[in-house]
């Protein structure tokens, strides 16, 4: 069911014919507009404050209770949920400690920019106003150092009171939606019960109106300039994705016959790679090389929602080389350092493709480099880690969603993906353990595509608890996990070079027989497999790949060498450090 299309909330009760005027609550009133934004799912952890509004939850049709080993990883899960659905996250805790405990996946979409709703259970609204001694209180019936906290990692927060609660609601949630960021809401469980009337009219959830003044005057300065170029072409980073601006920019470099490229943030836009203009992932000097000279031998650089991340700016800045820039964002364009204010993206690129004329360009020889040999198995060969990652490729088809731990694994940023693929990646924030969490939200918003996962091992620790909710929801992802027994990627970026820290060891653990654990596994909806040679991950892929058809969730447990990283890893690092001045 569309967005636009969900139906107010009919509670149980109400059914059997109860009066709406003392059956609809402020938890009826949050539920449908949770609804409004897409979210048909709730993650967290249960918590006693938290009941009115769960039981709510729990009797209601088109929304369902998901929950999560942790509240970090129920913060997780409402990210991946948000990204892959292009929808909005929620999830539910309780005071202070299930807060406290969600609070670095809550900054991580801050980060971000992903739009998630962390709602928090709280005592009464007298029972706080009078400070009783409660459990999750501070010093003996403190509760207010969370949500004062909770300002400061979030777009917009509040204390919901009986004075103007769905006022409030409404409130926090367009800015959510708007500014594709996470809000906070404190809800008192007295709060929960009020009751209230549903609402007369839907969230307005559409994009700011452009002035039409600004976007003339853009329209015609960047018109002059896109025509006049020789070479003019895209780069499309994060935000562009976060925004929903993906397909229009793909539809406008189409129009115009302009090449694209992506930073590397830009490979979770869901850019689709089999687009006849795409050209590749733009890194400096370790990227693809169509789109290094796309980028750098433009005259004219039209930038999506660029931001200067440290990656990209120590790996080749576009502002390196002498061009005229149209930078876009949201809500303004700059077009050789002019910026127009109020002026939409979507708007931006419908107004400047009216104004110029499709260029004729050989773009189909730009994407040669894309290519890559297939994998063969060498018999009795163990597996390294480049190995591991040609078969990853070859392992990845049309529609898949890649979960890449930020770590040895964020080298898949270099695969080129197969048409409509998606990545799923923490660029900035950088969380270890992100990603296993992040995955269970994904697969839950688009339960339709396969979802493959690819972590080390020291990340695996950190949130592996998620398997478990793997097998109660019987999810069926691929999950390929390096095994070396070290935080590898910490070793290769010490300034002390490349070498063996003690600090960064971990526990071994046999995780191929992790499943074993899991009462209720006894239909074998996950299951471990350890590939330890060429032949043997060739098969463990192939035979994964069918059982994930059969709703069988596979973990791949791949020994790599502890003192080995991905060859593309070291370049990476290699440049990384000769710009930044480290390692020397």
């Amino acid at each position: 069911m569309a967005r636009d299309e969900v139906p107010r909330l009919t509670p149980k009760s109400q059914e059997k014919g109860h009066d709406m005027t003392t059956d609809y609550t402020v938890g009826c009133y949050l539920i449908d507009r949770l609804r409004e934004l897409g979210v048909h799912h709730l993650f967290g952890v249960p918590g006693d404050f938290a009941f009115p509004f769960l039981n709510l939850v729990e009797q209601t049709q088109g929304l369902q209770w998901t929950g999560n080993c942790n509240e970090l990883n129920a913060a997780y899960a409402a990210d991946g949920y948000a990204q892959a659905g292009e929808r909005a996250g929620a999830f539910v805790v309780t005071a202070a400690v299930g807060e406290l405990s969600a609070s670095c996946g809550i900054a991580g979409s801050y980060a971000e920019h992903v739009p998630t709703v962390c709602i928090a259970g709280y005592p009464g609204t007298d029972e706080m106003a009078q400070k009783t001694y409660t459990h999750h209180s501070f010093n003996g019936g403190d509760f207010s150092p969370v949500p004062r906290m909770m300002t400061e990692i979030t777009t917009d927060s509040a204390v919901l009171t009986p004075e103007d609660p769905c006022e409030v609601i409404d409130r926090i949630l367009q800015a959510c939606w708007r500014e594709k960021l996470p809000v906070y809401m404190c809800f008192p469980r007295d709060v929960q019960k009020m009751v209230v009337a549903p609402p007369a009219t839907k969230l307005d959830l559409s994009d700011p109106a452009s002035d039409p003044t600004q976007l003339n005057a853009f329209a015609d300065a960047a018109a002059d300039i896109v025509g006049g170029a020789q070479r003019p072409a895209i780069l499309v980073d994060t935000n562009t994705g976060r925004f929903h601006f993906t397909a229009a920019v793909q539809d406008f470099a189409d129009a115009a016959g302009l090449p694209f490229a992506v930073t590397s943030g830009g490979k979770t836009a869901f850019v689709d790679e089999s687009h006849p203009n795409y050209v590749g992932l733009y890194l400096g000097q370790t990227g693809d090389q169509a789109a290094t000279s796309a980028i750098q031998e433009a005259d004219v650089l039209l930038r999506f929602c660029l931001t200067h991340s440290e990656l990209l700016d120590r790996f080749g800045s576009p502002d390196s080389h002498p061009c005229t820039t149209i930078d876009f964002q949201p809500t303004s364009v700059t077009v050789g350092g002019k910026t127009y204010t109020d002026v939409s993206l979507r708007d931006a690129l419908s107004a400047l493709q009216a104004r110029i004329t499709k260029r004729s360009n050989a773009i189909t020889s730009l994407r040669s480099t894309l290519r890559r040999e297939p994998f063969v198995p060498a018999p009795g060969t163990a597996l390294t880690h480049d190995r591991l990652w040609d078969a990853i490729a070859d392992l990845v088809a049309a529609d898949d969603v890649i979960c890449l731990e930020q770590a040895t694994s964020m080298v898949g940023l270099h695969m080129p993906l197969p048409a409509r693929g998606k990545v799923l990646f923490q660029q900035c924030w950088s969380a270890i353990g992100g990603t296993l969490p992040t995955m269970v939200g994904a697969m839950i918003a688009s339960p339709h595509l396969r979802h493959i996962m690819i972590a080390g091992d020291g990340a695996f620790q950190v949130t592996a608890q998620e398997l478990s909710t793997i097998v109660r929801l019987g999810l069926a992802p691929i999950i390929i996990l390096q095994h070396n027994d070290v935080y590898a990627v910490e070793n290769t970026t010490n300034e002390r070079g490349y070498g063996d820290m003690a600090y960064n060891d971990l526990q071994p653990w046999h995780y191929e027989n992790l499943p074993d654990l899991f009462d209720g596994n006894d239909r074998g909806n996950v299951r471990g497999i350890r590939a330890a040679t060429e032949e043997e991950l060739a098969r463990a892929l192939e035979d994964a790949a069918t059982t994930q058809n059969q709703g069988i969730c596979t973990l791949i447990v791949v020994p790599v060498p502890k003192d080995e990283v991905p060859t593309q890893l070291k370049n990476d690092m290699a440049v990384y450090g000769a710009n930044t001045g480290r390692w020397k």
